[in-house]
């Protein structure tokens, strides 16, 4: 169980750097700029059960506490 655990953290760290990465270019390429992004987090979520057992969702977070679950909805709340 430990080990399970452990590669769960590790997928979702690994997640969340990709997703926060993307969310950077993404931003850049519509005509923004990545300090945009300063004071913005991410989180992620590993699904435990269903046929999407194993997938991650990830989430982007503003510093004013709204949670956005894609690029676009972030770029969206940013024009």
């Amino acid at each position: 169980e430990g080990e399970g655990e452990a590669r769960r953290e590790e997928r979702r760290e690994e997640s969340r750097n990709a997703a926060f990465e993307s969310l950077r270019r993404f931003l850049c390429a519509s005509g923004g700029d990545a300090s945009m992004l300063d004071g913005w987090t991410s989180s992620a979520d590993v699904r435990r059960a269903g046929d999407t057992a194993g997938n991650v969702d990830v989430y982007f977070h503003a510093p004013c506490g709204r949670r956005f679950r894609s690029r676009v909805e972030v770029a969206r709340f940013l024009e």
